[in-house]
């Protein structure tokens, strides 16, 4: 599952909530109740996704650095988290690119680092753990992906990460991939 960030105007007794959705232009939809505008707001997405490929989602923190973002949520629009799935049953290797990413059943996200003819290798970028052992005890904290990209977790080969291979059969678990924008 992914997390697509819209941005929701508000409405009043005469115009209808507006919903925009930063990382992908074009995409509005409107909802004169507001609890329509999150129905809505899938049902946007859903039919972008008919079309073709869904671009990664940004991170909450590139968002609301946008000087448009800034600006209407100054003037009192707000953001919505609005969660993703496209199922994508059916891949193959030779479905995938280096550098797309795809989602488990689990929610766990991954990385594709190589493709072979009968599988697929990638990293995992979220969740992330670091576990340590300090005074006998075991520690367990989860790091962010735009931490592990500063500190390079996710350039190689060789990785940070460990590589994992996925075969035709674990395939089968995806539940989402996203393209890598060229």
């Amino acid at each position: 599952m992914s997390i697509y960030l819209a941005l929701v105007e508000p409405g009043n007794e005469t115009t209808a909530h507006g919903i925009a959705f930063p990382d992908l232009p074009g995409v509005h939809s409107a909802a004169d109740e507001a609890v329509d505008i999150l129905p809505n707001a899938l049902e946007a997405l859903q039919l972008w996704a008919e079309d073709g490929d869904m671009p990664l989602p940004s991170d909450i923190a590139a968002i609301i650095n946008r000087d448009d973002i800034r600006k209407a949520l100054a003037a009192g629009s707000f953001l919505l988290a609005v969660p993703f799935t496209r199922k994508a049953t059916g891949m193959k290797p030779y479905d995938f690119n280096i550098g797309d990413e795809f989602v488990m059943a689990n929610g766990w996200r991954w990385r594709v680092t190589d493709i072979g003819t009968r599988v697929v290798v990638a990293i995992r970028i979220q969740p992330l753990v670091l576990q340590s052992t300090r005074d006998g005890k075991v520690r367990r904290e989860e790091i962010s992906e735009i931490e592990a990209e500063h500190y390079g977790w996710f350039d190689g080969p060789p990785y940070a990460v460990a590589e994992q291979v996925f075969d035709e059969c674990d395939l089968e678990g995806i539940e989402e991939i996203c393209r890598k924008e060229a």
